[in-house]
């Protein structure tokens, strides 16, 4: 069964009722990432809970699946209401297929399928069967942002005027995700007050304008050592997680890769065009950037960013000192590239 990641919550009551796996595809990864945060908090998962496995590479060659409560399997799955497939774990069709036809227990399979094309046989199908629900997650267009804001204000029995609404969506990015953690961040704030109006929106959002996934990106193809150092810090400080992070700047530097392979038209219009509207002020700084940046230097950060993303994952060192040194080193080394133009 199709479904989109705005309708996660509509489905909540569902997903282990009527549906064997969940399966997370779609190009935006940080759609992907709120979504999966999103399925995990209806399903009230927290953490390494004790009722969750998760496959690794090195279980799937020994077995292509872990489906049923027979011998050896018992204690993997049996006594768990939850499976995992991380996005660097393959999983075909076939598996699928497998785990459907031979699963005798109540756990839930979740696939974090990452970016499947039309023609991938898994997303196939479990788009087609009714026991999967196969969610998509894309970009969300400004409609979709301003009807989910909308809504939380609604829950919350508040009101926000369409001007202050749009100056809302102006300031933030359109990640569902960073949305969601600024809107509590508003709602607290506002307390028993129940309409939201500009100074509200000015205090909470300018607080935050310096971790801005999206001003972080800037400033680093820009190669603004400074303000660099300075958002890193403070987006280390907060609770977000450093997936998003990494995600925000890969999207960045594979914008700017498909802006700089398009030679088909002038510079200003190819940028437009790899530009939702709602993101409008990107278009700038992506074409200052598009004056210096070549392919060969941003496969270069892209690669950088890959070895980052391992070794915060596989090292004893601390995460933040990683991450730090390894966002200043590409800073300068923007820097360098647009001191050559």
């Amino acid at each position: 069964m199709k479904a989109k990641s705005f309708q996660i919550t509509a489905l909540s009551t569902q997903l282990q009722k009527d549906f064997d796996v969940v399966l997370l595809y779609g190009t935006d990864e940080g759609e992907l990432n709120h979504t999966f945060l999103q399925l995990k908090k209806l399903l009230n998962i927290s953490g390494d809970s004790l009722n969750t496995t998760t496959f690794t590479k090195e279980m799937l060659k020994k077995t292509p699946f872990l489906a049923t409560d027979e011998a050896n399997t018992t204690s993997l799955v049996a006594e768990r209401r939850f499976l995992f497939v991380p996005e660097d774990t393959s999983f075909s069709a076939a598996a699928l297929n497998d785990f459907l036809a031979r699963k005798k227990t109540n756990a839930l399979l979740i696939i974090l399928g990452g970016n499947l094309s039309k023609t991938n046989a898994l997303r196939q199908e479990a788009e087609k069967n009714p026991r999967v629900l196969a969610i998509a997650c894309y970009q969300p267009t400004l409609p979709d942002i301003q009807k989910n804001i909308l809504s939380a204000f609604a829950q919350h029995h508040k009101k926000i005027a369409p001007p202050v609404l749009k100056k809302l969506c102006e300031k933030i990015s359109l990640n569902q995700q960073v949305v969601y953690q600024e809107l509590e961040k508003l709602f607290l704030y506002m307390g028993d007050k129940t309409e939201a109006c500009d100074a509200d929106i000015q205090a909470i959002i300018s607080a935050n304008a310096d971790i801005s996934l999206e001003n972080i990106c800037i400033h680093l193809a820009d190669g603004h050592v400074e303000e660099v150092q300075k958002s890193i810090a403070l987006f280390l400080a907060s609770e977000e997680s450093e997936t998003t992070l990494f995600w925000a700047v890969r999207d960045y530097f594979e914008r700017l890769l498909l802006i700089l392979s398009d030679s088909s038209e002038p510079l200003t219009t190819v940028v437009k065009k790899h530009l939702k509207p709602a993101q409008f002020r990107l278009e700038i700084p992506l074409t200052r950037q598009a004056r210096f940046w070549t392919v060969a230097s941003i496969f270069r950060v892209l690669d950088k960013l890959t070895q980052l993303e391992q070794l915060t994952r596989q090292t004893g060192f601390s995460k933040d000192t990683l991450i730090e040194q390894a966002f200043l080193s590409l800073s300068l080394f923007a820097q360098k590239l647009s001191r050559l133009r």
